[in-house]
């Protein structure tokens, strides 16, 4: 009976998406995997500038699980333009089982294996210092951007390292767990017999990430994952209070559009980790957005 359940669940974490683009996207770029398969991904850099040194930061955006990558081009160019003014390269990594990677079974393990081609490849591709690296994810993709920053961190404690191991993680409209999402939903029997897939909560707790910011983005209407989980998520994080930020939006349901709006309120909050690592804006509170004017 579990097994059967499980099958099912994953499933539904990773259903059938149709592909929204080809080997022509204009955008698209192909990063060394260590297998005979190359990671397809979309590349943005700041308007009329090749990636790499000269912009301010380097996102990892991993798209949720009901578009690939050629659908979340809209979503990079927000957190390019509004977070950051146009000064920083985004870069989509598809995930297995999406996109032109659409003839493999996605599964946790092969995506982290793409979360850790992508962090390869900004840092010595693309020449950005760990602290230059924001990991994003949305929606489902909250789970490997958290499994790469407790990776990183705790590699970077192993090795002594001073520096933060990782320059912020951004999460938008985040999976808490499986279990969270099944339970809010059928119950707290149902939800005994579900595998973790990623348990984001727990990765959080991560006592290597104190020093990283954290801020979550996620609307108070959310139909999918109730906004409670993550409150509490982000209660028990591991990053210190004065480095964890609640933006919960007024009006909005899951799968929101995200708008230049949003992201500049995250841009606004993690502001003085461009330039310095010894403050940040705010405190940790809750910052109230409603949906933008038409």
């Amino acid at each position: 009976m579990g097994q059967g359940l499980g099958l099912g669940l994953t499933n539904f974490a990773f259903p059938h998406v149709p592909v929204s683009y080809d080997e022509s996207h204009e955008l698209l770029v192909h990063l060394p995997s260590g297998a005979q398969v190359s990671i397809p991904a979309m590349l943005l850099a700041p308007e009329g500038r090749w990636p790499g040194r000269d912009a301010s930061v380097c996102i990892i955006y991993f798209h949720g699980n009901s578009c690939d990558i050629g659908d979340c081009v809209h979503d990079m160019e927000a957190f390019r333009d509004g977070a950051y003014g146009g000064d920083a390269v985004v870069l989509a990594p598809e995930y297995v089982g999406y996109g032109l990677l659409g003839g493999f079974e996605p599964s946790v393990e092969s995506i982290d294996v793409v979360a850790r081609a992508a962090w390869r490849f900004c840092r010595e591709e693309l020449a950005f210092r760990d602290d230059r690296i924001i990991l994003c994810g949305r929606s489902i993709g909250a789970g490997p951007a958290a499994s790469l920053a407790q990776a990183s961190a705790m590699e970077a404690a192993k090795n002594g390292l001073s520096t933060r191991p990782v320059g912020a993680l951004v999460l938008v409209a985040p999976f808490t767990s499986l279990p969270d999402l099944v339970m809010a939903h059928a119950g707290l029997l149902l939800a005994s017999f579900t595998g973790h897939l990623w348990n984001v909560a727990e990765l959080l707790r991560e006592p290597a990430l104190k020093d990283v910011p954290l801020c979550i983005v996620h609307p108070r209407d959310d139909e999918v994952i109730p906004l409670p989980f993550v409150e509490a998520m982000l209660e028990g994080a591991a990053s210190a209070p004065e480095l964890k930020h609640g933006v919960w939006l007024s009006g909005e349901t899951h799968n929101f559009c995200l708008e230049v709006v949003h992201t500049t309120i995250v841009g606004d909050v993690f502001a003085d980790y461009l330039v310095s690592t010894e403050s940040c804006v705010g405190g940790g509170i809750a910052v109230e957005a409603k949906e933008a004017a038409p």
